[in-house]
């Protein structure tokens, strides 16, 4: 039998002046009020906080303020890890022990959705996670899913893209990689039908067409 891996939250020092959800969610857990510090938790998650996101799944895998779930945990130890949580990869791999090798189809699915809903939102980085998400998350790996969103990641500017692009691209043949990169120009293309004053590449992308 596995050991259980010690869950513990994080904490980050932050400005008393400015008290945001994660903070109050601190605060609230230090009065021993887990359920309304989960809501906070839950608040900044959404918002895209990364140490939240990590807290938000170390209490669902706690059954802490909220009623135990190892698939929400996965869920959210995954976001945290796109959002650069160090901590959360050993949490990923740990709360991977907890459930069915087949449960990786349906955290998968969520995640691709969650983060194509954030990228037609606007969210740039989004791009990347959707990449990782094909090469890291389904059990399968779909490098030309994984390789178009890396290109477009890498395009909008988003940070360490383009070494995720590179270490993709040469599993795929040329055939593969000029079909992958015309999907890519037809997906950013969408993204800049709404969010063109986001990013110069939409201007430079109308011009070549």
């Amino acid at each position: 039998m596995k050991r259980l891996l010690p869950l513990v939250l994080s904490c980050v020092l932050s400005s008393p002046v400015i008290a945001g959800p994660f903070e109050t969610a601190l605060d609230l857990l230090s009065q021993g009020q887990s359920s309304k510090a989960v809501a906070q938790f839950q608040t900044a998650a959404n918002m895209g906080h990364g140490e939240a996101q990590f807290n938000l799944s170390v209490m669902f895998a706690k059954g802490d303020g909220v009623l135990q779930d190892d698939q929400a945990a996965l869920l959210w130890a995954w976001r945290a890890r796109f959002s650069g949580i160090k901590r959360s990869v050993t949490l990923v791999d740990y709360l991977n022990t907890r459930l069915p090798t087949d449960m990786n189809d349906t955290i998968g699915a969520k995640l691709e959705l969650a983060y194509s809903e954030l990228f037609f939102q606007a969210d740039p980085k989004a791009a990347l996670a959707m990449g990782r998400i094909h090469n890291e998350v389904y059990p399968e790996r779909n490098i030309e899913m994984a390789y178009k969103w890396f290109t477009i990641a890498a395009a909008l500017d988003v940070k360490y893209a383009k070494a995720f692009r590179e270490a993709v691209a040469f599993e795929l043949d040329t055939t593969q990689r000029s079909n992958v990169q015309t999907q890519a120009r037809a997906t950013l293309g969408l993204w800049c039908e709404t969010h063109s004053e986001q990013h110069e590449i939409c201007t430079i992308l109308q011009a070549q067409l």
